[in-house]
């Protein structure tokens, strides 16, 4: 969910030998797509409102497209520069995922379990917070039920070590794990009553490889071949029964964007760079924001998202920022201490 560049030139991002790729656009397409995510959820407390309607473009499907955005953004920073990669998706991920956990477990202590509209605020365990904390939530553990959205980040920190494990070229063995994610991902729930089909439909790691695979397509190749099968996955997602009405369209504008940024399209525009910035943890906080309007009789779907944005800047600018710094800099003080 977030990006490596963070050096910025005019309407050109510096990174390295990427000189002009145009990140504003990647960062208003991450703020956007974590919009229709929290909207999305809004609908546990008001389905009336216009945020319903922005639900219609699919949070589901907006997760899919932070895997392409997300594929294309840290296969150019490993590309870049291989040396810490590991150690730089790890400051990028963890500052406000830690804040969002703690945050969650704060809440439990005082309410307990919960339910708010279709979804279960389940009081859960020591156990299960530890696991997410080691990132080994839909492999080991489920994820906690008061910051339900990180179910997806520990499937992209697994694509983050695959790629870096993998090396600098878009291999054979990731055009064969992007074909099986892709047949798999087109296979309906239910349609083999068995057990081991149920542990098939739970592999989401396989499940949701393929459009992370197409942003490192693009990421490593500029031809038009690779643009044609990125924006061919727009296919998947109109085949996909559980597509919502709008899918379609939402994944087609996360490829597109990709595109016109690594075309060095427009200018860099300082707003969008900063709504990028708060996306993450817009993505992470809104959930228990909304069991907190729920709490107080705040029900207006608008009043809780608006709330939630005002959160995730809180979240950006007075822990992710100087937590990431403190860690970038203690970090390179440490490695360098060890290498000598």
């Amino acid at each position: 969910m977030r990006d490596d560049f963070v050096l910025r030139k005019g309407s050109e991002f510096q990174a390295g030998g990427v000189s002009s790729i145009n990140w504003s656009i990647l960062s208003i397409s991450r703020f956007i797509l974590a919009l229709i995510v929290a909207s999305s959820h809004m609908r546990w407390i008001d389905a009336t409102h216009i945020t319903s309607f922005i639900a219609s473009f699919g949070a589901k499907t907006a997760v899919v497209g932070f895997f392409a955005i997300s594929g294309y953004s840290v296969t150019t920073s490993l590309d870049r520069n291989r040396k810490g990669f590991v150690w730089r998706r790890v400051i990028r991920l963890y500052p406000a995922y830690i804040a969002a956990m703690l945050f969650g477990a704060a809440l439990q202590l005082e309410i307990g379990s919960r339910q708010v509209g279709d979804n279960l605020f389940r009081a859960d365990g020591l156990g299960i917070y530890i696991c997410n904390m080691l990132m080994l939530q839909m492999y080991a553990c489920k994820a906690v039920s008061y910051v339900p959205t990180v179910w997806s980040l520990s499937i992209e920190f697994s694509f983050y070590i695959l790629i870096f494990l993998v090396g600098s070229r878009f291999s054979p063995i990731l055009w064969l794990a992007a074909a099986i994610s892709a047949f798999h991902f087109l296979l309906p729930r239910g349609i083999i009553e068995a057990e081991w089909y149920d542990i098939l439909m739970k592999l989401n790691m396989v499940r949701y490889f393929w459009p992370f695979a197409l942003g490192v397509l693009l990421a490593r190749r500029r031809d038009v071949l690779s643009s044609v099968v990125a924006f061919s996955g727009t296919i998947l997602i109109f085949f996909d029964s559980n597509s919502p009405p709008f899918g379609v369209v939402t994944f087609f504008f996360s490829i597109l964007a990709i595109e016109l940024a690594r075309r060095g399209v427009g200018v860099n525009r300082p707003t969008w760079n900063f709504l990028g910035d708060t996306s993450y943890p817009l993505y992470l906080i809104h959930p228990p924001i909304i069991l907190i309007c729920f709490e107080l009789g705040w029900t207006d779907a608008m009043f809780a998202l608006l709330l939630s944005i005002f959160a995730s800047v809180v979240v950006f600018w007075y822990i992710e920022r100087p937590v990431s710094k403190a860690m970038k800099k203690h970090g390179a003080t440490f490695f360098r201490r060890y290498r000598e």
